[in-house]
């Protein structure tokens, strides 16, 4: 009788078989879970600089001492500038008095769901 050392190639291809399929059903799941935790951490940060904007403005009651996110951090009402997960820069927006720009992040309607720069299919 001949004694086994090793794997035949077919066990090894069936453990290859096996392996790729798993990767073929986590990787995408993995990647819609990271597009949806950084477009809810983008969401999260909006609203801060939002809240930070009218905290702002509440001390000051002058839209002009609260004109950009760097004063907020200046002033106070943020720890540090805010960086978007998704790399898109935060502005300030005028209209209506002062709040974070939605623009390239969400569009109209979109927020807080779906972040402009995240395509996930």
């Amino acid at each position: 009788m001949m004694k086994r050392k090793g794997f035949t190639l077919v066990e090894i291809l069936f453990v290859v078989v096996i392996v790729g399929i798993l990767v073929a059903i986590l990787v995408p799941n993995a990647l819609k879970a990271v597009a949806a935790a950084n477009t809810k951490a983008c969401a999260g940060n909006i609203r801060s600089i939002d809240a930070a904007f009218v905290a702002c403005y509440a001390d000051t009651r002058d839209w002009a001492s609260c004109d950009d996110i760097a004063a907020l951090v200046t002033g106070g009402y943020l720890e540090d500038t805010p960086v978007c997960p998704i790399g898109v820069d935060y502005a300030a927006d005028s209209t209506n008095g002062r709040r974070c720009a939605r623009t390239g992040h969400f569009s109209a309607g979109n927020f807080p769901h779906t972040h402009d720069a995240v395509v996930v299919e």
